[in-house]
């Protein structure tokens, strides 16, 4: 099948995810992308190429100039894994999105990556969801945010994310000038962290995408979330979704939306809203007309507030 990949010059996407590649076809694979092949598009996750297969891809990537998206997600890469490809990023600018998600990177494995995005110029998509972040490495990647010029979409969803993380990416948010859509959702933040997250968006001017699912939110932290849509100006899409916001979060959040302007999205299904919660979301819906979208779920359906006043 390589064989016949090195002949078609046109071709551009190749996608070889959950099959049973492993080390040995990542050779064939590496020695495509090291003589250049016009190939700019590569997919190979769930294939279990573990480290040895992603260090043959790295070192491939050393001379590539045509591959802009790799996707090595579920493979097994660890730590050394990373160190290798996180080399090849200090110096790789063709190379615009990478998706590591559901690996065994942990903390020694973000400080590679934090040396690389620090000094990387080409990269502007990274997902590292559904790894095992904790315990510092988080705070070697929001240092690496505050250097980094490129990047504009980040996934860090399922990684266990706590408080003192939390802080350091909100803190991170506030100097962060080129991130336009984050991803933190399903992760262990408690008031602090989440607080100061809101904080750093708040004094963002260039973050358009905030999903903060399952993020135990609730009314007593809403303030937060309140204030950052009362003075944000460049916010458009938030999912608010799988929380735990009542009555009295509607009411901040209605208010906060009266005086926002930019945000077009808000996602709150899977809260506890009741009926008067809905009800006066409903009324704001109403004001705002086309210019605000409000999303809940029932029966495992989304549906905008819109269906439901229908109904």
């Amino acid at each position: 099948m390589f064989k016949v990949l090195k002949t078609q010059t046109k071709l551009v996407t190749v996608k070889l995810s959950w099959n049973r590649l492993q080390f040995l076809a990542t050779e064939s694979l590496a020695q495509l992308i090291k003589d250049n092949h016009p190939l700019s598009r590569l997919e190979l996750n769930g294939n279990n190429i573990s480290n040895r297969g992603i260090s043959q891809i790295a070192a491939a990537l050393k001379t590539n100039t045509n591959l802009t998206l790799l996707d090595v997600s579920n493979n097994w890469i660890g730590n050394s894994g990373l160190r290798d490809l996180s080399n090849v990023l200090e110096e790789n600018t063709t190379l615009r999105s990478l998706n590591i998600s559901h690996n065994k990177v942990a903390i020694k494995g973000v400080e590679f990556l934090d040396r690389a995005m620090s000094v990387n110029r080409g990269l502007t998509h990274l997902d590292l969801s559904s790894n095992n972040l904790i315990d510092g490495g988080i705070k070697k990647l929001a240092d690496a945010l505050v250097m980094n010029k490129t990047l504009t979409s980040l996934c860090l969803s399922n990684n266990w994310i706590g408080d003192q993380e939390a802080v350091c990416l909100g803190t991170a948010l506030g100097f962060n000038h080129t991130l336009k859509s984050l991803d933190l959702g399903n992760n262990n933040m408690q008031v602090d962290g989440l607080r100061k997250i809101f904080h750093g968006v708040e004094n963002n001017k260039t973050l358009t995408w905030l999903d903060m699912s399952r993020s135990h939110l609730s009314d007593d932290d809403i303030g937060a979330v309140a204030s950052c849509l009362s003075k944000n100006t460049s916010l458009t899409h938030l999912s608010l979704h799988g929380n735990a916001l009542g009555l009295t979060a509607v009411q901040a959040l209605t208010k906060a939306l009266r005086v926002n302007q930019t945000v077009k999205n808000l996602v709150l299904s899977d809260n506890p809203l009741g009926p008067l919660g809905i009800a006066e979301l409903s009324k704001l819906m109403t004001e705002k007309g086309e210019a605000l979208k409000i999303q809940l779920t029932s029966d495992r359906r989304k549906r905008s507030l819109e269906d439901v006043s229908r109904q």
